[in-house]
């Protein structure tokens, strides 16, 4: 630092490039403290907001989509890892977007710039959760299409592909300048293991108990694994949705549920979210 390394690389992961943080030209030796916790409201304050977009997007009940939102802003990942690491907090606002932007693609709305904005916002956070979320955002695609388009339509789903990923190449050049010596410095970082060895070994897949156990752990006791995992209000929400009526978005619902109960369940998973460069959870 400051003798020719990759600055951008270095500090991207700590939030450089997020637009939020901008607002730290405020923060000096007096009110560094205010200006933190302005922002770390603020940032909780957009993950409902984009919760909120998100479910007047699928057209969710008003009442369900706000207590939804609310469990969504204050869920163990934001509140105690937040709190440790405010730059984490940025995914709970992006991701969202991405989903409800991937939305109105598939339905063939004529409205696509939230789409790039929530993929370029996500690169100037830094590559690290941004290939998280893309990860989990390809799943979320090849859902929709599946039940949008009952895979009758083939040209139309290839044709949607097509475009969500034009759009997405727009968001990752408009980002570059901050993307690109983000994810060098990865690429030359520990954190860059042997995909190949990892991912050919068969105990990798082997589901493990005590990880899916973790995940849904129902505690409101704060712990160094309080933010692996969900809350109370999260817990409930999914055992409601579990017995709701049988119709195509609550079995799209029952789906994903399904198969990320599934994925926290085996270890490549913490590995391939991680880029292969270590198992976290």
């Amino acid at each position: 630092m400051g003798m020719g390394e990759n600055i951008i690389g270095c500090l991207n992961y700590y939030g450089f490039g997020d637009p939020i943080n901008i607002l730290a030209i405020f923060a000096n030796s007096h009110n560094g403290y205010i200006v933190y916790s302005i922002v770390f409201i603020l940032r909780v304050y957009l993950a409902g907001f984009s919760a909120l977009l998100y479910s007047k997007e699928m057209g969710f009940n008003a009442k369900a989509s706000v207590i939804g939102a609310i469990a969504y802003s204050f869920c163990g990942f934001a509140i105690y890892g937040g709190l440790m690491h405010i730059e984490w907090l940025a995914v709970l606002f992006y991701f969202p977007l991405m989903i409800t932007g991937a939305e109105m693609v598939i339905k063939g709305k004529h409205y696509k710039a939230l789409f790039v904005f929530s993929i370029m916002y996500g690169a100037l956070c830094g590559f690290y959760y941004l290939y998280m979320s893309s990860i989990i955002l390809a799943v979320y695609c090849i859902i929709r299409l599946a039940f949008i388009n009952r895979l009758s339509a083939l040209r139309n789903t290839l044709n949607t592909i097509a475009l969500l990923l034009a759009l997405y190449s727009i968001g990752i050049i408009l980002a570059s300048p901050f993307l690109l010596p983000s994810i060098n410095a990865f690429l030359n970082s520990e954190r860059n293991g042997n995909i190949v060895s990892i991912i050919t070994d068969h105990t990798l897949y082997i589901p493990m108990p005590h990880l899916i156990r973790d995940f849904f752990k129902c505690s409101i006791k704060v712990t160094d694994t309080y933010a692996m995992g969900i809350g109370i209000a999260e817990w409930l929400l999914i055992a409601i949705s579990i017995f709701m009526p049988n119709s195509s978005k609550n079995l799209q619902l029952k789906i994903s549920l399904l198969l990320a109960s599934i994925a926290v369940s085996v270890p490549i998973t913490y590995w391939l979210f991680n880029g292969f460069g270590e198992s976290n959870s």
